[in-house]
């Protein structure tokens, strides 16, 4: 009812409205009045037969006193001049039935046991009984019974003439209603158009015309002052958004230029990393996964081949986008330079290096002085002749997972020292771990993006599922390898954002297969 009267246009609603209180009116008099005839005519119809039981009482009291029937018999046969009696009874002291009455036609009927004066309603009947007295004495009782057909003869009659006063009453309001709610949906409507025209040609220059000066004449003066705040304000926003375009247009080429600076820095830094080639030749079955969260990356993989020997290391640095790619640069230098310059070939030599090198281009050795910046650094020397693996970690793992033909692959974890590279504090020591390796076992150095990256539920892959994917592929060619791992990362990570730079590099232990 709500939905349909809010669909129907004003002037339907205020004839609705004016008929609707039309006929609830005429309902609510004619129910008052209705209601007021009712008791009236009830009170009456009690009052009136009161009176015809004490004239009862006059002439059967003394009937009964004598015994003597006939007499009450013929006083109670004058009931035939009040239609409205059905029947009557008197009754003696004792509650015995002494005469009675009954309306011609009427067959049996059976007078009631006595009772109490008083009187009831019963459906479209009226029972009363009179208690009567003869010398201040209690000798018996007068029963009348008398029908109310006339009552509801007059509630039917006062329902037709309902009907007609309410059809009538229903067309006169209709009439003016619709003669007169032109004085208020027309201005409305008006603003309604004002309205319409103003949100097509967002004109706020527009104005509605004030016809009154009641709620409506105030709702005009109301939506004109909008309008005028309104167009002030589309003007300010026109002005504002013209700026914002113009600063916008600024910061796109602003956020253009440092892009295509951020992109040149990652050819710049692509030029630190091992080409593929020089990879292949010194390990001839490995993988690279190297996804940098932000263009550059933090995270960066160093090979150096030299005197039968193959140096490798990935390495983690603090923060990632261009920060991380800064210290990734400083890194690759500092290994460079203690590796192939100063020839160390014993891993926990070359982080104990690197590590000093770190701190003094950072300044850190100086207090108050320097950032806190460092690095995570998983390094391996691989002796080409024999296979064998020497091992030294900051704060990385090495994983070594031996395959032994049918037999289920082994996974062995190195852990790395402590200690990070760089930072404040005293000198640190690292120490070398031998590996005990096999040919065809499997090598993978890795930072914490691949484990520590978040999947559509909120959770990390987890370095143990991790580790029990790498036992899964370990037999397996390298590029098969790669791509079950970049797709089960994929897979885990849905739409989630890369929250860290991710490296995973793996190496088959293949003694005597370099490339001269």
């Amino acid at each position: 009812m709500i939905k349909f009267f809010g669909r129907v246009a004003i002037r339907w609603k205020i004839i609705l409205v004016a008929l609707l209180t039309t006929v609830a009116v005429l309902v609510a008099v004619a129910a008052a009045i209705f209601t007021y005839d009712s008791v009236s005519f009830r009170r009456r119809m009690v009052r009136d037969t009161i009176v015809l039981a004490n004239m009862l009482e006059v002439s059967c009291a003394q009937a009964v006193v004598f015994d003597d029937p006939r007499s009450a018999e013929e006083a109670l046969s004058t009931l035939k001049a009040q239609s409205q009696v059905v029947a009557a009874a008197v009754y003696g002291k004792e509650g015995n039935v002494f005469a009675t009455y009954m309306r011609s036609g009427l067959t049996g009927w059976e007078p009631p046991k006595v009772e109490r004066s008083g009187h009831r309603f019963e459906k479209d009947h009226l029972a009363l009984f009179k208690t009567m007295e003869f010398g201040r004495k209690e000798v018996g009782s007068v029963y009348l019974f008398l029908d109310m057909t006339a009552l509801a003869a007059r509630k039917a009659d006062y329902a037709k003439i309902l009907t007609v006063d309410l059809l009538a009453a229903i067309l006169l309001a209709f009439f003016l209603s619709s003669k007169l709610q032109h004085l208020i949906s027309g201005p409305i409507l008006r603003l309604v158009g004002v309205t319409k025209e103003v949100s097509e040609k967002k004109d706020y220059s527009l104005r509605a015309q004030k016809e009154t000066s009641d709620e409506i004449g105030l709702l005009m003066d109301g939506f004109n002052h909008m309008l005028v705040e309104v167009e002030k304000r589309d003007v300010d926003l026109q002005d504002k958004n013209e700026k914002l375009r113009e600063q916008g247009e600024e910061l796109r080429q602003k956020n253009e230029q440092i892009l295509d600076s951020i992109r040149y820095a990652q050819h710049i830094q692509a030029s630190i990393l091992p080409l593929p080639e020089y990879l292949s030749a010194a390990l001839p079955d490995h993988f690279v996964i190297f996804r940098p969260c932000h263009i550059v990356s933090g995270d960066f993989y160093w090979c150096h081949r030299s005197n039968g020997r193959v140096f490798l290391a990935v390495v983690d640095c603090t923060g990632h986008g261009v920060p991380g790619a800064f210290m990734s640069m400083i890194g690759g230098s500092l290994l460079r330079g203690v590796v192939v310059e100063k020839g160390l070939t014993d891993p926990a030599k070359i982080l104990e290096h690197l590590n000093t090198g770190v701190r003094e281009t950072l300044q850190q050795t100086v207090e108050h002085l320097g950032a806190q910046d460092g690095m995570d650094v998983c390094l391996c020397v691989v002796d080409e002749e024999s296979g064998s693996v020497s091992f030294a970690g900051a704060k990385r793992p090495l994983y070594v997972v031996k395959v032994k033909g049918d037999a289920e692959p082994e996974l062995v974890e190195l852990k790395g020292d402590r200690s990070s590279i760089g930072g404040r504090g005293e000198t640190r020591s690292y120490s070398t771990k031998i590996v005990e390796t096999a040919p065809g076992d499997m090598i993978y150095l890795t930072t914490d993006g691949y484990s520590d990256q978040n999947g559509t539920t909120g959770k990390r892959f987890g370095a143990e599922p991790f580790k029990t994917l790498l036992r899964s592929i370990a037999k397996g060619p390298a590029a098969d390898q790669r791509q079950r791992l970049e797709l089960a990362l994929d897979t885990h990570q849905g739409t989630e954002k890369q929250r860290d730079d991710i490296t995973v590099v793996g190496v088959r232990i293949q003694p005597g297969k370099g490339t001269p």
